[in-house]
């Protein structure tokens, strides 16, 4: 599956997180440029370094602008983890999800990506 994303651009949503991270050392271990969407740039580049490979974009999923961007696919990896936020805010939950996977989705449209693909969070809302 990821040997088609060789040498490609492709953008990362949630790239520091659990999925997030094995997803972008998989990619860049393919020759692709990696365009990491993190919250936390500090720790984007304490797990992935400053080189020409790999681009960030610091801004939470929700607030990421929708243009176009270059790149040919794009992978959806960005979610709350937290289950004391599943518990205490789930209607933010939940409004997170939809409004993060909606400027994704508009991101791929503008762009023309090839494909998209959506990873899972390892809890239910």
């Amino acid at each position: 599956m990821f040997e088609e994303l060789a040498n490609n651009r492709v953008m990362v949503t949630g790239a520091t997180g659990l999925i997030g991270q094995t997803l972008v050392n998989r990619l860049l271990s393919l020759n692709c440029k990696v365009v990491a969407v993190v919250r936390s740039i500090d720790k984007a580049k304490d797990l992935f370094g400053d080189g020409e490979e790999i681009a960030y974009i610091v801004s939470d999923v929700t607030e990421l602008e929708v243009k176009e961007y270059e790149i040919d696919y794009i992978i959806h990896a960005a979610s709350n983890t937290s289950s004391k936020v599943f518990i205490n805010n789930p209607v933010g939950v939940i409004n997170t999800a939809i409004d993060g996977t909606r400027r994704t989705l508009e991101i791929a449209r503008l762009s023309n990506v090839k494909e998209i693909g959506r990873a899972s969070c390892r809890e239910r809302v």
